[in-house]
């Protein structure tokens, strides 16, 4: 046997025991009946994804995702206070929300004013992912589960919703040539 010939054989069989090792834990990976768990953002997003794709198949549809949620992502002197009603009065949460939605291509930038008791007014821009001008989209649709829905005015490239009940919608920002979706977004709650 030449020496080039002990080398090969040499280095597969170290490769094939290396990789006996992966193989082995992929194959107990796919037998095992245990689910990876995922974020339900995930999922959420591409079930809404899904069901708008079925239901308008000619129009674009970009489903949008929570980035931040000034109720939830409280700043870092925030978390050493005490009690969740103190967080509220510091940041001003009980009064106002601030959210932001993204997609491939936008940004959606919402902000939710408590008018009074039940009632919250909603204003919001989309901006595109890259530097440029807000996007005036030329519609504003907010539904809910009930079918209850508002509609937005488009002014100066914002949308303004007034007199929101507080509870969990679907927002609908129609643009020229497609239209974003942002499901579950929570008003007041």
């Amino acid at each position: 046997m030449s020496m080039e010939d002990e080398y090969t054989t040499e280095t597969m069989d170290g490769a094939e025991r290396a990789g006996e090792g992966w193989l082995d834990r992929v194959r107990r990976a796919i037998k095992s009946p245990r689910v990876q768990p995922f974020p339900e953002t995930v999922f959420n997003t591409a079930r809404a994804a899904f069901l708008e794709r079925q239901r308008n198949p000619d129009r674009t549809i970009h489903v949008a995702r929570l980035l931040f949620d000034s109720w939830t992502h409280m700043p870092a002197p925030a978390l050493r206070m005490v009690g969740t009603r103190e967080i509220c009065r510091a940041y001003g949460t009980a009064e106002t929300r601030h959210q932001i939605y993204s997609t491939a291509w936008h940004d959606v930038d919402l902000w939710g004013e408590r008018q009074s008791g039940e009632l919250w007014y909603l204003i919001g821009q989309i901006l595109p992912r890259e530097e440029g001008a807000a996007i005036k989209p030329l519609q504003a649709v907010l539904s809910s589960s009930d079918k209850t829905v508002a509609t937005g005015v488009p002014e100066d490239g914002e949308f303004h919703i007034p007199s929101v009940r507080a509870g969990l919608y679907d927002l609908r920002l129609r643009l020229e040539r497609a239209e974003v979706l942002i499901p579950n977004v929570r008003v007041g709650i």
